[in-house]
Protein backbone atom coordinates (compact mmCIF):
# COMPACT_ATOMS: atom_id res chain seq x y z
CA UNK A 1 0.00 0.00 0.00
CA UNK A 2 1.16 3.50 -0.87
CA UNK A 3 1.93 5.44 2.31
CA UNK A 4 1.23 9.52 1.09
CA UNK A 5 3.02 10.79 3.97
CA UNK A 6 6.55 9.80 2.28
CA UNK A 7 5.57 12.63 0.21
CA UNK A 8 7.03 16.16 0.22
CA UNK A 9 6.47 18.72 -1.86
CA UNK A 10 9.65 21.20 -0.56
CA UNK A 11 12.16 18.37 0.28
CA UNK A 12 15.39 19.56 2.12
CA UNK A 13 19.14 18.67 0.90
CA UNK A 14 19.35 14.57 1.65
CA UNK A 15 15.63 13.84 1.38
CA UNK A 16 15.58 9.79 -0.27
CA UNK A 17 11.79 9.60 -0.56
CA UNK A 18 8.67 10.57 -2.99
CA UNK A 19 8.57 14.36 -3.82
CA UNK A 20 6.16 16.88 -5.61
CA UNK A 21 2.64 17.46 -5.26
CA UNK A 22 0.92 14.59 -3.42
CA UNK A 23 -1.76 14.62 -6.15
CA UNK A 24 0.70 13.89 -9.10
CA UNK A 25 2.76 11.42 -7.41
CA UNK A 26 -1.37 9.71 -6.31
CA UNK A 27 -2.30 9.53 -10.13
CA UNK A 28 0.93 8.11 -11.33
CA UNK A 29 0.36 5.26 -8.72
CA UNK A 30 -2.75 4.98 -9.24
CA UNK A 31 -4.43 5.41 -13.07
CA UNK A 32 -7.26 3.92 -12.36
CA UNK A 33 -9.32 5.80 -9.51
CA UNK A 34 -12.98 4.92 -10.56
CA UNK A 35 -13.55 2.66 -7.50
CA UNK A 36 -11.49 4.79 -4.91
CA UNK A 37 -12.10 7.27 -2.88
CA UNK A 38 -10.29 10.44 -1.65
CA UNK A 39 -10.25 12.38 1.09
CA UNK A 40 -7.99 16.12 0.52
CA UNK A 41 -7.15 19.16 2.58
CA UNK A 42 -5.64 21.93 2.06
CA UNK A 43 -5.42 25.46 0.48
CA UNK A 44 -8.36 25.81 -1.60
CA UNK A 45 -6.05 26.11 -4.57
CA UNK A 46 -4.27 22.56 -3.80
CA UNK A 47 -7.86 20.74 -3.36
CA UNK A 48 -9.33 22.14 -6.35
CA UNK A 49 -6.23 21.09 -8.77
CA UNK A 50 -6.33 17.72 -6.93
CA UNK A 51 -9.81 17.49 -7.30
CA UNK A 52 -9.36 18.00 -11.28
CA UNK A 53 -6.53 16.17 -12.03
CA UNK A 54 -7.59 12.95 -10.61
CA UNK A 55 -10.86 13.19 -11.87
CA UNK A 56 -9.26 14.06 -15.58
CA UNK A 57 -6.42 11.78 -15.32
CA UNK A 58 -7.88 8.61 -13.34
CA UNK A 59 -11.51 8.71 -13.69
CA UNK A 60 -12.46 9.56 -10.15
CA UNK A 61 -15.96 9.56 -9.96
CA UNK A 62 -16.81 13.40 -8.17
CA UNK A 63 -19.28 11.88 -5.33
CA UNK A 64 -15.92 9.90 -4.46
CA UNK A 65 -13.76 13.13 -3.93
CA UNK A 66 -14.73 14.66 -0.10
CA UNK A 67 -12.74 17.71 0.76
CA UNK A 68 -11.77 20.12 3.46
CA UNK A 69 -10.27 23.31 1.97
CA UNK A 70 -7.99 25.38 4.41
CA UNK A 71 -9.74 29.02 4.39
CA UNK A 72 -7.94 31.84 6.10
CA UNK A 73 -10.28 33.04 9.58
CA UNK A 74 -11.09 37.19 9.44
Amino acid sequence: MWDAATVLSRPRAGWQGRSGHVQQVAAEEWRDMTAVEVYAAGSPAMVGAAREMLATRCGLPSESFFSDAFVAAG
